[in-house]
């Protein structure tokens, strides 16, 4: 009620009761500093750039990418969460948010030399990094994966699974819109572990990042969801743990109208 009066914002979401540090510290994960990169072996490390809306909000998925990525037998880095600057940009406020570009490049570009692949959760921030900060004016793009994509290149690392559901997945639209073969490697992917995996043919989820938050557009944002996505999902409960969602904002956006929420495609692999 408090959030709604003073911030304008509905229903924000839960910050995650047990957090990705403890979970990294309970799995002796190494410690994310620059040394360590130096050390790291380059053919089976890999960078998770953390984000701040699922480590504050997804801490499990955060977990379940580490532990994915570690039962494919890599060593994983995991980033202390990094503010993209989105929403400013998302805002207007555009001198704001090429000085947080400019800050965060100075820190990517030192990760990048160790030459280690980088991959981040959310696909909203990735692409911001690979589409938003390649206007910043500088010589060599930044190399900043989707999980799918980095995934789509470990195929022998993958055991097949004994389970035979077949997993319906619905996309976040900027990734439908910048990265178009993102579902298809998401099918290849799980192809790997012997799972199916069907697109769902959806529009937008009504969320928008913070827009589906901001209380003059909750009817709006309400009214999106239920000409798409609440047509498509399931209404008894027992199918919901094959639905999956690769958007925060998406998976937010069904736990905030329908009262769960859908898996990350990573989390359903891991757990296969």
């Amino acid at each position: 009620g408090m959030l709604r009066l003073g911030l304008g914002l509905v229903d924000p979401p839960r910050v995650s009761p047990v957090t990705v540090a403890v979970g990294l510290r309970d799995r002796n994960a190494p410690v994310f500093n620059l040394e360590q990169l130096a050390k790291a072996d380059r053919q089976r490390s890999v960078i998770l750039l953390s984000d701040c809306f699922t480590t504050t909000y997804e801490a499990p998925l955060v977990l379940a990418t580490y532990d994915l990525l570690k039962q494919l037998g890599l060593e994983v880095y995991v980033s202390p969460p990094i503010a993209t600057g989105k929403p400013l940009h998302v805002m207007g406020f555009l001198d704001e948010f090429a000085a947080v570009v400019q800050r965060n490049l100075v820190y990517l570009d030192q990760l990048q030399q160790f030459g280690i692949p980088t991959i981040g959760i959310e696909p909203s921030m990735v692409l911001t990094y690979r589409y938003d900060y390649a206007q910043a004016d500088r010589g060599s793009p930044l190399t900043i994966q989707l999980p799918q994509e980095f995934l789509l290149g470990q195929g022998d690392r993958f055991g097949r699974s004994v389970q035979h559901s077949t997993y319906r997945l619905l996309g976040h639209c900027t990734e439908k819109t910048l990265a178009s073969a993102a579902l298809r490697q998401w099918q290849q992917v799980f192809q790997f572990a012997g799972l199916s995996l069907e697109p769902v043919e959806t529009g937008c989820c009504g969320m928008a990042g913070i827009y589906g938050y901001e209380a003059d557009h909750w009817e709006m944002s309400q009214g999106i969801y239920q000409l798409s996505w609440g047509q498509h999902l399931p209404t008894v409960p027992e199918l919901r743990s094959v639905y999956l969602a690769t958007g925060f904002s998406c998976r937010t956006q069904v736990q905030r109208l329908a009262g769960w929420r859908p898996l990350h495609p990573i989390q359903a692999l891991q757990q296969a």
